[in-house]
């Protein structure tokens, strides 16, 4: 059951519709939240969303699974890059 909507969140992200594909992964993390590929799948639409703090979070939860998985590396990265730019703040000073 957790497969079919994990790819069903799948079918859904690859149509934009990202929000639909985020209720198909939490669905399946209520049923088991050791499923990394859905953490990463819904991390990755949070940040089509523009949702920072909730990819920043799935992007960790789902590296304590796979610790150095390059994707949710990237994703982490990512959502802390946009939230640090959208604070203001910059990264370095010349």
């Amino acid at each position: 059951m957790t497969e079919t909507l994990r790819l069903q969140g799948n079918e859904y992200y690859k149509v934009k519709d990202y929000e639909s594909a985020i209720r198909c992964y939490d669905e399946v993390l209520k049923q088991d939240e050791g499923v990394v590929l859905a953490l990463g799948n819904r991390c990755a639409a949070y940040l089509a969303l523009k949702r920072w703090k909730e990819a920043e979070r799935d992007a960790r939860k789902a590296l304590e699974l796979d610790f150095g998985n390059e994707k949710y590396l990237f994703r982490l990265a990512s959502s802390l890059l946009e939230q640090l730019a959208f604070s203001g703040q910059q990264l370095y000073h010349l």
